[in-house]
Protein backbone atom coordinates (compact mmCIF):
# COMPACT_ATOMS: atom_id res chain seq x y z
CA UNK A 1 0.00 0.00 0.00
CA UNK A 2 2.80 2.68 0.92
CA UNK A 3 4.78 1.46 -2.27
CA UNK A 4 1.36 2.12 -4.57
CA UNK A 5 1.25 5.72 -2.43
CA UNK A 6 5.12 6.52 -3.14
CA UNK A 7 4.07 5.43 -6.88
CA UNK A 8 0.95 7.43 -6.63
CA UNK A 9 2.65 10.72 -5.67
CA UNK A 10 5.75 10.25 -7.13
CA UNK A 11 3.90 11.26 -10.84
CA UNK A 12 2.98 14.36 -9.73
CA UNK A 13 6.75 15.88 -8.91
CA UNK A 14 8.02 18.07 -10.66
CA UNK A 15 11.18 16.31 -12.96
CA UNK A 16 13.82 18.63 -12.34
CA UNK A 17 16.13 18.09 -9.91
CA UNK A 18 16.62 21.72 -9.00
CA UNK A 19 13.53 23.39 -10.33
CA UNK A 20 14.74 27.47 -11.12
CA UNK A 21 13.79 29.83 -8.91
CA UNK A 22 13.03 33.35 -8.59
CA UNK A 23 15.67 34.67 -6.48
CA UNK A 24 14.45 37.91 -6.48
CA UNK A 25 17.88 39.31 -8.33
CA UNK A 26 20.14 38.25 -11.78
CA UNK A 27 23.87 38.32 -12.28
CA UNK A 28 25.48 39.88 -14.99
CA UNK A 29 28.97 39.37 -16.34
CA UNK A 30 31.02 41.73 -18.66
CA UNK A 31 34.28 40.31 -20.44
CA UNK A 32 35.88 43.05 -22.81
CA UNK A 33 39.05 41.92 -24.59
CA UNK A 34 41.71 40.26 -22.93
CA UNK A 35 44.19 43.67 -22.79
CA UNK A 36 41.07 45.98 -22.56
CA UNK A 37 41.52 49.09 -19.92
CA UNK A 38 39.16 49.62 -17.37
CA UNK A 39 37.87 52.95 -19.10
CA UNK A 40 37.12 50.53 -22.26
CA UNK A 41 35.19 48.25 -20.03
CA UNK A 42 33.24 50.80 -17.90
CA UNK A 43 31.76 52.38 -20.81
CA UNK A 44 29.81 49.03 -21.76
CA UNK A 45 28.79 48.81 -18.55
CA UNK A 46 27.18 52.53 -18.27
CA UNK A 47 25.79 51.33 -21.80
CA UNK A 48 24.40 47.83 -19.85
CA UNK A 49 23.24 50.67 -16.94
CA UNK A 50 21.03 52.79 -19.64
CA UNK A 51 19.08 49.25 -20.07
CA UNK A 52 18.31 48.46 -16.84
CA UNK A 53 16.70 52.55 -16.20
CA UNK A 54 13.80 51.01 -19.13
CA UNK A 55 13.46 47.55 -17.67
CA UNK A 56 10.34 48.22 -15.17
CA UNK A 57 11.56 45.13 -13.22
CA UNK A 58 14.98 46.31 -11.86
CA UNK A 59 14.13 48.15 -9.32
CA UNK A 60 18.16 48.97 -8.06
CA UNK A 61 21.48 47.64 -9.61
CA UNK A 62 25.24 47.31 -8.53
CA UNK A 63 28.30 47.40 -10.92
CA UNK A 64 31.92 46.12 -9.97
CA UNK A 65 34.66 47.00 -12.94
CA UNK A 66 37.95 45.65 -12.84
CA UNK A 67 37.09 42.11 -11.31
CA UNK A 68 40.31 40.46 -11.50
CA UNK A 69 41.45 42.53 -14.52
CA UNK A 70 40.32 45.68 -16.03
CA UNK A 71 39.08 43.87 -18.95
CA UNK A 72 36.27 42.09 -16.41
CA UNK A 73 32.86 43.45 -14.82
CA UNK A 74 30.15 41.69 -12.43
CA UNK A 75 26.91 43.83 -11.80
CA UNK A 76 24.03 42.79 -9.37
CA UNK A 77 20.17 43.61 -10.92
CA UNK A 78 17.96 43.51 -7.71
CA UNK A 79 14.65 43.46 -9.07
CA UNK A 80 11.06 44.53 -8.04
CA UNK A 81 8.91 41.79 -5.97
CA UNK A 82 6.95 39.37 -7.84
CA UNK A 83 4.26 40.96 -6.88
CA UNK A 84 4.86 43.68 -8.54
CA UNK A 85 6.54 42.54 -11.68
CA UNK A 86 4.57 41.15 -14.95
CA UNK A 87 7.12 38.94 -15.96
CA UNK A 88 9.33 36.36 -14.90
CA UNK A 89 13.07 36.30 -14.37
CA UNK A 90 13.73 34.23 -17.29
CA UNK A 91 11.47 36.27 -19.32
CA UNK A 92 13.94 39.23 -18.11
CA UNK A 93 16.84 37.59 -18.72
CA UNK A 94 15.87 36.71 -22.48
CA UNK A 95 14.79 40.54 -23.14
CA UNK A 96 18.53 41.52 -21.83
CA UNK A 97 20.41 38.66 -23.33
CA UNK A 98 18.94 40.13 -26.48
CA UNK A 99 19.61 43.76 -25.56
CA UNK A 100 23.17 43.02 -24.69
CA UNK A 101 23.81 40.80 -27.61
CA UNK A 102 23.28 44.21 -29.60
CA UNK A 103 26.12 45.46 -27.91
CA UNK A 104 29.66 44.91 -30.23
CA UNK A 105 32.72 45.32 -28.21
CA UNK A 106 32.03 43.07 -25.39
CA UNK A 107 30.49 39.63 -24.22
CA UNK A 108 27.42 40.34 -21.71
CA UNK A 109 25.87 36.92 -19.83
CA UNK A 110 22.74 37.64 -17.88
CA UNK A 111 21.94 35.08 -15.98
CA UNK A 112 19.99 33.71 -12.99
CA UNK A 113 21.65 32.40 -9.71
CA UNK A 114 22.11 28.73 -9.13
CA UNK A 115 19.20 27.71 -6.61
CA UNK A 116 20.80 26.99 -3.64
CA UNK A 117 19.98 23.40 -3.91
CA UNK A 118 22.30 23.22 -7.21
CA UNK A 119 25.47 24.40 -4.74
CA UNK A 120 28.58 22.44 -4.63
CA UNK A 121 30.19 22.10 -1.67
CA UNK A 122 33.22 24.24 -1.95
CA UNK A 123 37.21 23.09 -1.41
CA UNK A 124 36.78 19.51 -2.78
CA UNK A 125 37.77 17.99 -6.14
CA UNK A 126 33.99 18.41 -7.64
CA UNK A 127 32.75 15.40 -6.06
CA UNK A 128 30.48 16.05 -3.46
CA UNK A 129 27.60 18.14 -3.98
CA UNK A 130 25.65 19.96 -0.70
CA UNK A 131 21.87 20.39 -0.97
CA UNK A 132 20.45 23.51 0.77
CA UNK A 133 16.26 22.42 0.85
CA UNK A 134 14.56 25.66 0.84
CA UNK A 135 10.07 26.35 1.08
CA UNK A 136 7.65 28.65 1.25
CA UNK A 137 5.40 25.67 2.40
CA UNK A 138 5.33 23.84 5.56
CA UNK A 139 7.71 21.88 7.34
CA UNK A 140 5.77 18.21 7.11
CA UNK A 141 6.01 18.78 3.27
CA UNK A 142 9.49 19.69 2.82
CA UNK A 143 10.40 16.45 5.50
CA UNK A 144 8.04 14.11 2.50
CA UNK A 145 9.89 16.05 -0.35
CA UNK A 146 13.25 15.53 1.20
CA UNK A 147 12.30 11.95 1.66
CA UNK A 148 11.54 11.47 -1.83
CA UNK A 149 14.53 13.33 -3.26
CA UNK A 150 16.52 10.43 -1.24
CA UNK A 151 14.75 7.55 -2.54
CA UNK A 152 15.82 9.13 -5.87
CA UNK A 153 19.12 9.93 -5.47
CA UNK A 154 19.96 5.99 -3.72
CA UNK A 155 18.48 4.63 -7.46
CA UNK A 156 22.31 6.46 -9.16
CA UNK A 157 24.85 3.97 -7.71
CA UNK A 158 27.84 6.81 -8.25
CA UNK A 159 26.13 8.59 -5.81
CA UNK A 160 26.64 7.53 -2.41
CA UNK A 161 25.54 9.08 0.81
Amino acid sequence: MVAGLGAGVYQFLPSELAPAEDMGHLYVSISSPHNASFKYTDTYVRQMEKIYDHIPEIDTYFSMGGMGSSSHAFQLLMLKPRKDRQRTTEQIVQELNTQANSISGVRVHVFTPSPPLADVAGGDEGDNVGMVLMTTSDYKRLQLTTKQMIEEIKKYPRLRM
